[in-house]
């Protein structure tokens, strides 16, 4: 994998050890969601260390994505990083030092459950990317049912430089990019920046850092106009379909269109293109 000469630096190493000054203050919510229309932004919100992630950030993602698929209103959420250095550049270190295996376990399923979450969501769940999308961070990534990810994105599995290997997050990212990439990955922990990660299939389309939040806004959008039932009903089918064979997939697949064809959107869709006006979807 080459070097990346180019790729953004900050003034600390991602994802290292942090100073006290440099901690979130406590009165801060981990989490934030900003409105726009149908669109939510849920914005990982610790800017001073890279939105690292923690155990209470990821229960307050966990609760944020529950909160969001239970409104009606919202009709699809984009994850990113609060800032332009980094969507996440992955685990606070001081949260993973010196604890016992059971409180190194409780920490971990909040791990496990954030990404179990991300794709649990029946509301469509869009990634976008600018900075470093680390460790963890390069988890939630792949988690996301799509990736729009800024040209000055950089992404990898470091964990192996630490000591550690990515264990949790190679389930997801390796059923995107295959077993053997997925091993070159985690054992050299080399970073790539985001056309080789469009080229890997983590990211569906790469975008001018600048015009990053206005691409994932306009994507977004288009989402949200489309009926949330069927979305909802696609986003299932090709997450359950992805673990069978093909046999099983055609047939599992042959039952959901025919549920599809039946749901009152499908037939207001159906009447709507025929009729030349936009749909009015239940």
């Amino acid at each position: 994998m080459p070097d990346h000469d180019d790729e953004p630096r900050f003034p600390i190493s991602p994802g290292g050890p942090m100073t006290g000054s440099e901690r979130t203050p406590p009165d801060r919510p981990y989490v934030r969601i900003e409105r726009s229309g149908r669109i939510a932004w849920l914005i990982l919100d610790r800017p001073e260390v890279h939105n690292a992630l923690c155990t209470a950030m990821n229960l307050a993602l966990i609760d944020a994505l529950t909160q969001l698929d239970d409104d009606a209103s919202v009709g699809c959420i984009v994850l990113r990083g609060a800032g332009e250095r980094a969507f996440s550049a992955g685990a606070d270190l001081r949260e993973v030092t010196g604890k016992q295996a059971e409180q190194y376990r409780a920490e971990f399923d909040t791990i496990a459950d954030s990404l179990d979450a991300i794709r649990r969501t029946t509301t469509l769940v869009i990634a976008a990317v600018r900075g470093y999308a680390l460790g963890g961070g390069l988890g939630l990534v792949a988690a996301a049912d799509l990736v729009i990810a800024a040209d000055d994105a950089v992404f990898g599995t470091p964990e192996i430089t630490i000591g550690r290997f990515p264990f949790i997050i190679s389930v997801v990212i390796e059923r995107i990019i295959g077993p053997r990439k997925m091993a070159e990955l985690a054992f050299t922990g080399e970073r790539f920046n985001a056309h080789e990660a469009r080229d890997m299939g983590l990211a569906n389309r790469v975008v001018p850092a600048a015009g990053l939040w206005e691409s994932a806004e306009a994507l977004a959008a288009r989402l949200a106009s489309f009926s949330p039932a069927v979305l909802a009903m696609g986003k299932d089918a090709l997450r359950t379909a992805a673990g069978m064979d093909v046999g099983q997939a055609l047939a599992y697949m042959t039952d959901r269109l025919t549920m599809n064809a039946v749901m009152p959107d499908s037939e207001t869709g159906v009447s709507a293109f025929l009729e030349k006006r936009p749909p009015v979807w239940r």
